[in-house]
């Protein structure tokens, strides 16, 4: 077991939120969680910037990751249809 997995355990529980963690080291913890699990992940981010950054960091370790791009305006259009 490598020092990041050591670091990087948690128990699930849902509804789990992690903040205040460099987008380098989320990675890590996202990907060893995504691991350890027999579904998929979605994270949900404020912004495009903000998942454009995780989503980068997180395709650094593990190439099963995608990122659903969403423009906010066309999304507010679909939802008041």
């Amino acid at each position: 077991m490598s020092v990041f997995d050591e670091v990087s355990a948690f128990s699930y529980k849902n509804n789990i939120s992690l903040f205040g963690l460099t987008n380098e080291f989320f990675a890590i913890v996202i990907n060893n969680f995504f691991n350890c699990v027999d579904d998929g992940l979605l994270i949900v981010t404020p912004s495009m910037f903000e998942a454009r950054k995780i989503y980068d960091a997180i395709n650094r370790y593990n190439d099963n990751c995608f990122l659903f791009e969403n423009d906010s305006l066309s999304f507010i259009n679909a939802f008041a249809a």
